[in-house]
């Protein structure tokens, strides 16, 4: 079904330079023609503009470039296919995580994720060390992300990251610092963003590499401080600090997690929420 919404979106894009360049049939205008091809998006040709249609009214996506995206996703990796994420135990009882770029990483799914670990390791209690590894794509630099904007459409893209790379905060009239949401568990990450940007009292939703020149790490430290939280939950104490660290090729996989949506579901939600951290995850993982 999306496949066919994204077909139909691409040829619309087509529409405006071909309104430009056939004459208009049986005496149709452009925006008659318009008007019977296009349902929902508009069109402008040049900057004065030389044609147009609707080019003033907001839509949902807000990029065509997620448009194909998502058909390039969907009809390269499919349907049904869906991001992994993979936990590895070695003798001293560090856990390595490795990402898979999973775009829909929150707080829901790592919870889901310790919980399963739990129960398949019900003898751990203590884990040494979480190292973290987001070797899967190989990216250099900011990329499209910023560590100039706070808003969280602008949060970088990698293998490893949570909740879309973005923080939760509530700042009371006291000044005290909590979660900005009840599936998240506070975190130190928070506190120490909170303090450093002096954030005012209200809620907030920030790209967690705003004002943070060491990016990518911090990034990875945000997913070693949801790991740490939601494993105490089930009784398992991390004690060593975290550390970015790439899986022994010899080391089996304890754990493979599957992205609980669907390539298909995450592109419908892409498309609606026109989110730009969902975009360039799959985009990534069409190589």
């Amino acid at each position: 079904m999306h496949c066919n919404i994204a077909q139909k979106a691409v040829a619309a894009l087509c529409l405006g330079l071909f309104f430009y360049l056939v004459p208009a049939a049986a005496g149709q205008t452009e925006q008659e023609l318009a008007r019977q091809y296009i349902t929902n998006g508009g069109f402008q040709v040049g900057d004065k503009p030389l044609l147009q249609y609707r080019s003033e009214e907001l839509f949902i996506p807000a990029s065509t470039q997620k448009i194909l995206t998502a058909l390039l996703a969907l009809e390269t990796l499919g349907a049904d296919f869906r991001f992994t994420t993979r936990l590895y135990l070695d003798d001293q009882h560090n856990l390595y995580i490795k990402g898979g770029g999973d775009p829909f990483l929150t707080s829901e799914a790592v919870l889901n994720i310790c919980q399963r670990f739990h129960r398949q390791y019900p003898q751990i209690t203590t884990i040494n060390s979480i190292y973290l590894d987001n070797s899967f794509y190989q990216l250099n630099g900011w990329q499209v992300s910023t560590e100039h904007s706070d808003n969280p459409y602008d949060a970088p893209n990698g293998a490893l990251a949570v909740n879309f790379n973005s923080l939760p905060i509530t700042v009371a009239a006291d000044g005290t610092i909590s979660s900005g949401e009840s599936q998240t568990p506070l975190l130190p990450i928070m506190q120490q963003k909170a303090e450093q940007l002096n954030l005012a009292p209200g809620k907030y939703r920030i790209n967690i590499c705003y004002q943070d020149q060491s990016g990518y790490i911090t990034a990875l430290h945000y997913v070693a401080e949801l790991f740490t939280a939601q494993l105490k939950k089930y009784a398992i104490r991390v004690n060593g600090r975290p550390q970015q660290k790439k899986v022994p090729a010899e080391l089996p996989p304890a754990l493979i997690y599957h992205s609980e949506k669907t390539l298909k579901e995450m592109t419908a939600l892409l498309l609606h929420f026109s989110n730009n951290f969902i975009a360039n995850q799959i985009f990534l993982a069409v190589g």
